[in-house]
């Protein structure tokens, strides 16, 4: 039997690794490894419900605990795609966006997926990770066509080439989101050999200069973390990421990398505020770049 593991640090991760190690009848056990992320407001987040003012925010003195951290690299992980074993040619599922719902309350979006790259003529199933939530199925058998095209059933002739059929025969995803809020997704083979990750952001918090852009990625319920995620910087040069959050400044000093990408963390609660909303900027000579984060009590809510 294969397994996969997202995570293995925390107690019932621990604790399902420890099993399968110990029973014979698993033969293979993958357990996601994930890349470093660099803080700003390095701070302990807040629970995940909320709390009274005192409990949103541990003594600053202290980093974020290992498993906040360890929840953020694999969220950095999920969303670049990397290649490893179980994706070992780097593939990402990509949304289209067809459709718009309103319903009495709240807007939907609805959206297409795309696993192109990945083998067809075999079954797959499609899974979902909320910020705040366990890993979800979502779909438990999944087909694609040539294209690529995520299906509930065995593409016929007629429909191996399409980039849409009909919406009985298409995956479609329905989704409600906040500002900000990710949604990811993996698409993981019957054998589970072959795990394809992707993110989508429908209200994304972004901003733009130039050639370089940046988004804020909703990375805790109630904004107690944000990923900050950029691209067109000029290649491995220096960018000063500044957070101000209800008076409190902290800076940063952060590397593009060879293709101009730059990933970062910020924390923006603060020890005896209970909500607020954190400026953040992000600067290198040729770019500024300037964003909002709402962060706290009633922060969240479904656009």
């Amino acid at each position: 039997m294969n397994v996969i593991l997202f995570g293995a640090t925390g107690m019932v991760g621990q604790g399902v690794l420890r099993e399968c190690l110990l029973r014979s009848t698993f033969i293979n056990v993958a357990v996601l490894m994930f890349v470093m992320a660099p803080a700003v407001h390095a701070q302990s987040p807040a629970p995940k419900d909320p709390a009274p003012a005192a409990n949103l925010q541990g003594d600053k003195s202290h980093p974020p605990a290992p498993e906040t951290l360890k929840l953020l690299q694999g969220m950095t992980n999920w969303d670049h795609a990397p290649a490893m074993p179980l994706n070992p040619q780097g593939l990402h599922l990509r949304f289209a966006q067809f459709d718009k719902r309103k319903t009495a309350n709240d807007n939907a979006v609805v959206y297409r997926a795309y696993a192109s790259g990945a083998p067809t003529g075999q079954r797959y199933s499609l899974v979902s990770w909320t910020v705040g939530e366990p890993l979800q199925s979502v779909v438990a058998e999944v087909w694609l066509n040539e294209r690529g095209l995520l299906m509930c059933s065995k593409p016929t002739s007629e429909q191996q080439n399409a980039d849409s059929v009909s919406e009985h025969d298409e995956i479609n995803l329905v989704i409600q989101a906040g500002k900000g809020e990710p949604k990811r997704f993996a698409l993981v083979s019957e054998d589970q050999k072959l795990l394809v990750p992707g993110t989508l952001v429908p209200y994304p918090i972004e901003a733009k200069d130039k050639a370089c852009s940046v988004q804020a990625l909703l990375a805790s319920p109630h904004g107690e973390a944000f990923l900050l995620q950029g691209s067109g910087f000029p290649r491995q040069t220096t960018v000063n990421v500044e957070s101000i959050s209800a008076g409190e400044r902290q800076t940063g000093n952060f590397q593009s990398s060879v293709t101009g990408e730059l990933t970062a963390t910020v924390f923006p609660f603060v020890e005896g505020k209970d909500s607020g909303v954190a400026e953040v900027h992000l600067s290198t000579p040729d770019c500024k770049l300037d964003l909002k984060l709402p962060w706290g009590k009633d922060s969240y809510h479904i656009e």
